[in-house]
C-alpha cells in the first residue's frame, strides 16, 4: 500500500506491479543496458626482453619481445602494431602502443572472466635467407621513445643478434651459457 501519493497505483502498468501493488524495481524496465567495454592504450614500460625462437621454416627465426610488467585482471591486451621498414643494410621496426580492453561488467561471488596476468608480447619474423641476400648489418627497434641497435651476424647457419645498446630492449636472461639472441638457420631450401 502506498501512503505518499494517491495517483500512483493508478498510473502503474501491469509490467512494473507487483502483487502488492508496489513499484518492481527489478524489472525490465528498469534494468540498465550493460556498459561498453573500455578501450585505451597500455603505455610500454621501459625495458623489454628479447630473445629467438625457431621459425615455422628452418631459415626462419622470431624475434621474441616481451614487457616483463604483467597486467592483472578481466582485461584483453591487443598487440602493438609494428612497422617493418628496409633502409640499405637496415631493418627498423617501430612499435607501437598495445591497446588494452578492460571487462567492466559487474561480477559478484564469482569471476567470468580469465582474472591472470596478461604480457604484452610481438614476434617479429626474421627471414635469414632474405637478410643474408640483402647484406642486413643491424636491425634498430623503436618503441616508445628510446631505440636500441642490434648487430646482425650470419656464419656457419647461425644468426645472432648483438646488441650495440641496450636503453629498452634486453636479452631474455636464459640458463649458463645460453645466448638468447643466438639461433642456427638454413640458408638453403
Amino acid at each position: 500500500m502506498i501512503f505518499c501519493c494517491a495517483g500512483l497505483a493508478a498510473a502503474q502498468t501491469p509490467a512494473t506491479q507487483t502483487s502488492g501493488g508496489s513499484i518492481n524495481q527489478y524489472g525490465a524496465k528498469y534494468k540498465k543496458a550493460p556498459p561498453a567495454p573500455m578501450e585505451g592504450s597500455l603505455l610500454l614500460p621501459s625495458t623489454y626482453q628479447m630473445a629467438l625462437v625457431p621459425g615455422i621454416r628452418p631459415h626462419e627465426a622470431v624475434l621474441r619481445i616481451v614487457s616483463p610488467v604483467a597486467v592483472n585482471g578481466c582485461v584483453m591486451i591487443k598487440s602493438p602494431h609494428v612497422q617493418e621498414k628496409y633502409y640499405g643494410a637496415n631493418i627498423v621496426f617501430e612499435i607501437g602502443q598495445p591497446e588494452i580492453q578492460i571487462d567492466t561488467s559487474k561480477r559478484y561471488a564469482h569471476y567470468q572472466c580469465s582474472a591472470t596476468a596478461h604480457y604484452t608480447q610481438i614476434d617479429l619474423k626474421l627471414d635469414a635467407r632474405r637478410m643474408k641476400e640483402s647484406n642486413v648489418r643491424q636491425i634498430t627497434l623503436k618503441a616508445n621513445g628510446p631505440s636500441d641497435i642490434l648487430d646482425v651476424r650470419i656464419e656457419a647457419g647461425q644468426l645472432s643478434l648483438v646488441p650495440r645498446t641496450t636503453r629498452a630492449f634486453k636479452p631474455a636472461p636464459m640458463s649458463k651459457g645460453q645466448n638468447p639472441l643466438s639461433l642456427p638457420v638454413s640458408l638453403t631450401e
